[in-house]
């Protein structure tokens, strides 16, 4: 599940290195939260025995407390992207070669310390093998980590996982089988559900 929107949603990009920004959600976002809670449980009659894990950002933990999971694991694989120097720039403000280098490999590292979409995939492999199959886990993250764990879980390759726009406060739902594969199961936008 991405985070539901925060304070700071239009001001930029807003990722997970030791300068960033560390927004509320919205009042909208505390609604919207209960409400794609509510559809999970409905589309996956699972109950209150789900694990639920959340990124250290304030606004994933709030996200998972809104859901009402209050006790969510904070896991700090589950950070957004350190995106070093673009740290609360606009995306649109991105051009030429440096941000063609980040829409099309995954080792590009973002200047300043930046952290590459790769290196998120592999820190989010690890949580994702713990997770096994038939256990209902919620994630409460960020883009770029939901990104990474279709690329590694579902293969996906940079171009397509970039090419998915995720708004704040959508669930994607994954299916895990006995034989390691996956499957996108189904997106629950804030609002309602999406079978896929």
């Amino acid at each position: 599940m991405k985070a539901g929107a925060h304070v700071a949603e239009a001001n930029g990009l807003n990722g997970g290195g030791s300068g960033a920004a560390d927004p509320p959600i919205t009042a909208e976002a505390h609604g919207e939260a209960r409400l794609a809670a509510a559809a999970l449980r409905r589309l996956h009659q699972f109950g209150d025995d789900v694990q639920v894990r959340c990124s250290p950002a304030l606004r994933a933990r709030q996200t998972a407390a809104a859901m009402g999971w209050p006790g969510a694991i904070t896991d700090a694989r589950l950070a957004e992207a350190d995106l070093g120097e673009w740290e609360g720039i606009g995306a649109g403000v991105l051009a030429g070669d440096i941000a063609a280098s980040w829409w099309s490999d995954a080792s590009f590292a973002p200047p300043g310390g930046g952290e590459p979409l790769g290196a998120v995939v592999r820190r989010v492999a690890p949580l994702l093998d713990a997770c096994g199959e038939g256990a209902t886990t919620v994630l409460v993250c960020h883009q770029g980590t939901i990104l990474a764990i279709l690329m590694a879980l579902l293969g996906y390759g940079l171009p397509a996982a970039r090419a998915i726009a995720l708004p704040p406060g959508v669930a994607v739902v994954l299916r895990r089988w006995a034989d390691g594969g996956s499957c996108l199961d189904a997106v629950v936008p804030p609002t309602g559900i999406l079978r896929s």
